[in-house]
């Protein structure tokens, strides 16, 4: 699912912006990144990954091309840093680093 929405954002960005839409999915994007970057990455375990094909690794890496697809969207940007429960600084200069490093765990 993740991944076909980094596919479709990438084409059609106004769905993303819309007044119904707009901020939630800012807010969701930076929750997951939050998730994945941040000391709740620690905490977030799953058995048998290759079960259910999860890859933390590729997640964060499709998370990423959905902002890369939005950041022409001013409205998008301005959710993004909006939102005071998820969004962090600290995660997207984390992510650089763990995207960086193909070693380095999520």
């Amino acid at each position: 699912m993740v991944q076909l929405l980094a596919k479709v954002t990438k084409t059609f960005q106004s769905p993303f912006v819309s007044e119904e839409l707009g901020e939630r999915f800012a807010n969701a994007l930076n929750y997951c990144l939050d998730s994945l970057a941040s000391q709740k990455a620690l905490k977030l375990k799953v058995r048998n990954p290759e079960e259910y094909n999860f890859d933390p690794h590729m997640l964060l890496q499709h998370i990423v091309l959905m902002y890369a697809n939005m950041s022409s969207e001013e409205i998008f940007l301005n959710h993004v840093v909006g939102d005071a429960r998820s969004f962090k600084a600290e995660n997207f200069e984390k992510v650089v680093r763990i995207l960086g490093n193909p070693t380095k765990g999520v």
